[in-house]
């Protein structure tokens, strides 16, 4: 909460945003296919599923129309360029990330990397975890 305004890129259900929202956070919540309960269609990973909060249509570009608000990345897909894009095109100062650190299951190699070379751990957080999965909540301050 101390980091917003907030933006969340590939929000999903938008779970996490709706949580900060009930502590009163300013955050806006985007994904590039938001999930729709009436679409089997829509979204793959939230196929016919309600989300928790709106999202607005829209991906790492959409960054540069909010350039005052945290980045927030939350589990970004496994071997694509999308947490890779954000970073890419975020000109803030801190950036707050869930997911598994290097050779986990979220982002990919290019993002990790980016994290390592550009950007400084600050301070983590502990989250109930699924069996065999390694996340947690993470910030970071641009070196």
């Amino acid at each position: 909460a101390k980091y917003s305004p907030i933006i969340e890129i590939g929000a999903g259900t938008g779970y996490w945003t709706s949580l900060l929202k009930q502590m009163g956070v300013d955050i806006l919540a985007f994904d590039a296919n938001p999930p729709s309960e009436n679409d089997v269609l829509s979204n793959h990973y939230h196929r016919g599923v309600k989300t928790h909060t709106e999202i607005k249509i829209g991906g790492p570009k959409t960054i540069r129309q909010y350039p005052n608000r945290t980045l927030f990345l939350c589990w970004p897909p496994y071997k694509t360029k999308m947490a890779t894009s954000a970073l890419n095109i975020y000109q803030g100062k801190y950036f707050i990330y869930i997911g598994e650190s290097d050779g986990g299951c979220t982002g990919n190699k290019n993002f990790h990397r980016q994290l390592k070379a550009h950007w400084k751990e600050i301070e983590w957080v502990s989250l109930v975890q699924w069996p065999h999965i390694h996340d947690r909540l993470y910030i970071y301050e641009r070196k």
